[in-house]
């Protein structure tokens, strides 16, 4: 699982929250893919559309559904996540997530990321306003380590 939050770079005073993002309208209209090798997650860019009025969606919608996807939500509608929606996309609590699962069922079924299978996170904006101000990505990475227990060995895989 990989998760980045984009942040300005101002916040680094003591009262202030150091990990709390930039509100999603004040990032204008947005695209975002994460790509490990040669296969992309999700595999479709998620587009943020500022306009969304016409669609009837309110903004950040299809990246909280994808950090809800990622946090493995929707399998368990009876645990429902800390952040809400309007919390995600105007409070500064959004991340852009994605899990790296092969199957969905199985929990530690992640791809392995390594020299030769490289994270990338791929993410445009359309928002001139502020440009000035410096921007910080921070990207989390989540490594799990396996242990696979046989009668006669153990392998650990990391």
């Amino acid at each position: 699982m990989a998760y980045s939050a984009i942040q300005l770079s101002s916040t680094n005073a003591l009262d202030q929250d150091s990990f709390k993002s930039m509100t999603i309208d004040s990032l204008g209209d947005l695209t975002w893919q994460y790509r490990v090798g040669s296969l992309h997650f999700p595999q479709q860019p998620v587009v943020e559309d500022n306009d969304n009025e016409t669609v009837g969606m309110t903004s950040g919608a299809k990246s909280y559904f994808e950090a809800l996807y990622a946090f493995d939500k929707p399998k368990h509608p009876y645990h429902q996540g800390s952040v809400t929606l309007g919390g995600f996309s105007n409070d500064g609590k959004n991340v852009f997530a994605m899990s790296a699962s092969k199957n969905d069922d199985l929990f530690l079924s992640g791809l392995p990321i390594n020299n030769s299978r490289v994270l990338e996170f791929n993410f445009e904006t359309s928002n001139s306003t502020g440009a000035s101000e410096d921007r910080r990505l921070t990207t989390f990475l989540e490594y799990i380590q396996v242990v696979k227990c046989y009668v006669d060995n153990v392998a650990v895989a990391i």
